[in-house]
Parts: structure tokens; sequence; C-alpha cells
């Protein structure tokens, strides 16, 4: 994992180099959650939704350059929140509970709302 840059690094080039990675992690974890529950279970790669929270702690690199709104940084609270609640409870880490647990339910309908504002690239579109 890239470790967050000591204070003080003035190197606008690696800062935006971290902030674009976190944002590809970000993105990836979302699209993640947002998967269908049966989908969820059968992919392979489905252990990358659960690196959500080095992305999570690490989105305000995004916000500053302006790649997170106020309608996708309540998206992502809100599944902070949800996540948070789920690793609290046991029982919500089967398949069974994934496909079923309200928990679950919601955190892919946060995930499918936050999907759309979040494009691959959004440093294509914002000034350095």
């Amino acid at each position: 994992m890239v470790q967050a840059s000591p204070a003080g690094d003035e190197n606008p080039e690696r800062e935006l180099d971290i902030a674009q990675w976190v944002w590809s992690l970000l993105r990836t974890t979302i699209e993640k959650l947002a998967m269908e529950p049966a989908d969820q279970i059968k992919d392979p790669e489905i252990g990358e939704c659960f690196d959500w929270d080095p992305s999570y702690q690490m989105s305000e690199r995004c916000e500053e350059l302006g790649w997170i709104p106020a309608e996708l940084r309540q998206r992502l609270d809100r599944i902070e929140e949800l996540l948070s609640r789920l690793s609290g409870d046991r029982t919500a880490w089967s398949d069974e509970a994934i496909l079923t647990h309200p928990l679950w339910g919601q955190a892919r309908l946060v995930s499918r709302e936050a999907v759309p504002l979040m494009p691959k690239q959004p440093w294509a579109s914002h000034s350095r």
C-alpha cells in the first residue's frame, strides 16, 4: 500500500499520483460494493471491496482536488457508516448474509448512487 506523504511534502506530481491511486482504489471499491449480491459472492476479486478503509480514509486528498463534490461525499460517508455497522456484526459476513442482510442491501443501494458520480479519471476535467 502506498503510504500517505509526510506533512510538508511539496512534490505536486507525487501528490497527484497518490490522489489518482486513491481515487482508483475508491472507485473500484464502490463498484464492487454496488454489484448484485449473487455476483458479489461469486466474484473472485470481491476482496477488493474491502479496500474501503484505506481508500475512504485517504479520500480527502481527492476532495481537496475537487473530485468529490458534496453529493458524493454524502454517499461516501453513508457507505462508511453502513460498513462500520456491518463490521460490528459477525453474522453479516457469510454468503447468506451478503445476500439477505438489510445493511448490505443499503450499502449496495448507496454505492449504486455513488458510481455515476465517480468518473474514471476526474483529473482529466480538473486542472492541477
